[in-house]
């Protein structure tokens, strides 16, 4: 990698029709199981992403930062063709990092995804030295188009679903309930175990 590199640049083909997958894009409450860097914990309650100029907020955590926020600002989006954002620390504009999405149908039930993460328009002299860039690696770009294969076949399969579901319950050990999934409070920095 060289230093002057200012984007990463990954692409699948993954087995489902654009609108499928543009449906997981477009629901930040799904973005932390797509997320291969492992930063993403949740959305904090966030709409379906509709249209450019809205603002989803994410809860994140890194070894670096610890538990923290972003704003998102959706700068592109096209139905079932495009979803892209500008991410910011909570509470702070845009310093110019950007992913997008782009979906390329290849039939009817097969689409090329192009993930970007695109670092170009940062010139504050300060977030460059705070931030090394890139934060997110190729292989993890990579891990996250795999992980989005992996939730849209299993959204397009609910039988295999159900019965991976009813397998995790049955072998639970007893007391302890298979649904069940931390959460944190991002105000607060405490963490609580919250069951669905």
């Amino acid at each position: 990698m060289t230093t002057d590199q200012t984007s990463i640049v990954v692409s699948r083909i993954i087995d489902a029709s654009a609108a499928d997958i543009f449906n997981l894009l477009s629901n930040p409450e799904r973005h932390h199981e797509l997320d291969g860097s492992g930063m993403v914990v949740s959305d904090e309650k966030t709409d379906r992403i509709t249209a450019s100029g809205q603002v989803f907020t994410m809860n994140m955590n890194n070894e670096k930062m610890g538990d923290y926020q972003t704003e998102n600002h959706v700068t592109g989006y096209d139905h079932n063709k495009l979803l892209a954002w500008q991410t910011a620390p909570a509470g702070t504009e845009p310093k110019g990092w950007q992913w997008v999405w782009e979906l390329e149908p290849q039939g009817a039930d097969s689409t090329e995804v192009t993930l970007t993460y695109d670092w170009s328009h940062v010139t504050d002299k300060d977030t460059l030295k705070q931030v090394s860039f890139p934060m997110v690696s190729k292989d993890e770009l990579e891990q996250s188009l795999n992980m989005l294969a992996a939730v849209v076949k299993s959204a397009l399969n609910p039988v295999s679903r159900r019965q991976s579901n009813r397998t995790t319950t049955l072998s639970a050990a007893p007391g302890v309930f298979a649904s069940s999934r931390a959460s944190r409070d991002f105000s607060k920095g405490s963490t609580s175990l919250m069951i669905s």
